[in-house]
């Protein structure tokens, strides 16, 4: 989850999202506006990264409608992709609201009130992101792979605690303190919050380990395939480009623990630390290489003599090369339609629609 919180918070203000204290300065009316330089590279990564999901995304999506393959894993990544806009909408007023990036001595006297109503906002956003991209990536391995032995158990084992993981997160979430009002009033007598350090770090590890368990799926798919060396090489590049997330993920957990423990002691504010935005980067990649391997006929149209082609494009040597999902069906037509999803259809055939 994204939102950071002590199982105690001290009088006058809670942990914010990225370890450090938000709500701590003098009440005053308002919130002043600040900025810094690196205020504003936290603005820009905050922004770049959806940006780029959301060309990502929409590329996935139209093309798998133009070729009637769109299916239950593009609703999951479209419904992510919408709630990650909401979630930097919101990410963005947290940073603003809470001064992320600008020392202690420059942030103004305010009223902390806002900034912890944007804090409880993104917690709440940020885990049911990645709980979508997942199940996208386990429905799409299920449509091409479900025959193949151990896959189909492995995916469903998988999207189970997936989705229980986030119905039980998102419930911690929700009611981490009582009242729910105590996320933003510190100062009501009679709140408290759960052990919040303790549950985020335990969660974004749990998030890890699964993360590396769907990583090695495509790994066992791809092993016994007799296709050639350059194909498996690229195929497997595509479909495990979601180590990147959990390269973030860990980074991310790094920084987490970091804040939340003081491991690091800094004499300034830990307000000035812009690590809250490795969530931004960490949602919006997984969306970005969850979308790589939907996007297969794309990478054939531009890579042909990598992925193949219809057009029978031939090789360094001069002998045609047949295309590579080609060579991908006739090992697994026993076993699933890899090829009528990962390819694009040639007119005038139009595959049949899945659901």
């Amino acid at each position: 989850m994204d939102g950071i919180g002590a199982s105690s918070p001290a009088p006058g203000g809670t942990m914010g999202m990225n370890g450090s204290p938000v709500g701590t300065m003098a009440y005053a009316k308002g919130v002043p506006d600040a900025t810094s330089a690196r205020q504003n590279v936290a603005l820009f990564i905050l922004f770049f990264f959806p940006a780029l999901a959301l060309v990502t995304v929409s590329l996935r999506a139209a093309g798998r409608w133009a070729w009637r393959q769109f299916g239950w894993d593009d609703t999951l990544i479209c419904v992510a992709m919408f709630m990650s806009a909401l979630e930097t909408a919101a990410s963005y007023k947290f940073i603003k609201t809470n001064y992320i990036g600008i020392r202690g001595r420059d942030v103004p006297q305010h009223d902390p009130t806002e900034g912890m109503i944007w804090n409880y906002t993104v917690q709440i956003l940020y885990n049911p992101i990645l709980a979508l991209v997942k199940l996208s990536v386990l429905v799409f391995l299920y449509r091409l792979f479900a025959q193949k032995r151990g896959v189909k158990t492995c995916v469903v084992a998988l999207a189970v605690a997936t989705a229980l993981q986030a119905l039980a997160v998102a419930g911690a979430i929700v009611f981490q303190c009582t009242p729910i009002s105590f996320n933003w009033r510190p100062m009501m007598a009679g709140g408290r919050c759960v052990d919040q350090r303790a549950l985020y770090v335990s969660t974004a590890a749990f998030t890890i380990v699964t993360d590396v368990l769907v990583l090695l799926i495509p790994g066992y798919i791809f092993r016994d395939l007799k296709i050639p060396r350059k194909a498996k090489i690229a195929l497997l590049f595509v479909f495990l480009l979601g180590g990147l997330v959990t390269a973030a993920s860990i980074a991310r957990l790094i920084t987490l623990t970091v804040g939340l423990y003081n491991l690091v002691p800094d004499d300034d504010v830990p307000s000035a630390s812009i690590g809250f935005v490795t969530s931004a980067v960490e949602t919006n990649l997984a969306l970005i290489t969850a979308s790589a391997p939907a996007m297969l006929p794309l990478l054939r149209t531009w890579f042909p003599s990598l992925f193949g082609s219809n057009g029978g494009s031939k090789s360094s040597s001069g002998t045609p090369a047949a295309p590579i999902l080609r060579s991908v069906k006739n090992e697994t037509d026993s076993e699933g339609g890899l090829s009528r999803s990962l390819s694009a259809p040639s007119v005038p055939d139009v595959p049949k629609r899945y659901n």
